[in-house]
């Protein structure tokens, strides 16, 4: 199954039951080409890494975002807290989420969080899949934070406008867009495959409302069609 068929299946801004986008499921349904979801428009689960630099004292706390729920910030970790202790007190931030499991979010760590990195594995079934954030709260000091990997879903429409040469938009999803995350990938002039405009603004739209940003906007002004979204 490729991406134009994964997308048929998974659409949520357009419907085949209406007339207004029958140009739009005629091109999903009949198009020769439907290559398969680029990697990077294919479902990771977000890995995080947490460094306490060192500290000989004090506590940090943690504020977790999972995809488009409220954030939640952990009680007090202490400096030297084993892997354990860590996954604990995010287990008692994160209860609150929907469908959220103990453990869903897997720390390890070689020594203690003063001594070694903290890897946050976020691969339970509340999590997986999704965009997830990491960011340090006030407390008696902050640990530094680093995303290895950026969770996501799989963003079907965005992989169809890249597959088909339209557009390359590398904004992490549920970020807000800047001019940067979009590079033209073809023209009409030079692509035979170029879809019509109507599927190509569909597209947009339905990425967008997968990600909660107005990536129509946003391909409009990197291809000197309109101005910079507000």
């Amino acid at each position: 199954m490729g991406v134009l068929a994964d997308l048929l299946a998974s659409s949520a801004s357009f419907s085949t039951d209406d007339a207004a986008d029958s140009s739009i499921m005629r091109f999903l349904k009949s198009n020769p080409i439907d290559p398969a979801l680029p990697t990077n428009k294919a479902a990771t689960n977000a890995v995080v890494t947490v460094t306490a630099n060192g500290e000989t004292a004090g506590n940090f706390k943690l504020t977790i975002t999972v995809g488009l729920n409220a954030p939640v910030t952990t009680g007090n970790i202490a400096y030297n807290a084993n892997a354990a202790a860590v996954e604990s007190a995010i287990d008692t931030a994160c209860a609150g989420i929907p469908g959220w499991t103990n453990s869903d979010i897997s720390a390890a760590c070689a020594s203690t969080a003063d001594l070694a990195d903290v890897i946050l594995t976020f691969d339970g079934t509340s999590v997986a899949g999704t965009r997830c954030t990491v960011a340090a709260a006030t407390a008696d000091f902050s640990p530094t934070v680093t995303e290895t990997t950026a969770g996501q879903a799989d963003r079907p429409a965005l992989g169809a406008l890249k597959a088909l040469g339209v557009v390359e938009i590398t904004t992490k999803q549920y970020a807000t867009p800047v001019a940067n995350d979009f590079t033209i990938l073809t023209t009409p002039a030079s692509n035979p495959n170029y879809p019509p405009f109507a599927v190509v603004e569909a597209l947009l739209k339905e990425a967008g409302f997968q990600d909660r940003a107005n990536y129509f906007g946003w391909f409009r002004y990197a291809a000197g069609l309109g101005p910079i979204p507000s």
